[in-house]
């Protein structure tokens, strides 16, 4: 999968639950508290 496709599919995820699951800075990324949640949900 491409860097572009990637970025598309975490958008239209966010999008999709109304909320943010990244902090994006010039240093990179990280999760948002909403992701943490998310990824012990579906674990």
């Amino acid at each position: 999968m491409s860097q572009p496709a990637v970025s598309y599919s975490i958008k239209a995820l966010e999008e999709s639950l109304g909320k943010k699951l990244f902090f994006r800075t010039t240093k990179g990324v990280q999760l948002t508290p909403e992701a943490e949640k998310l990824i012990v949900m579906i674990r």
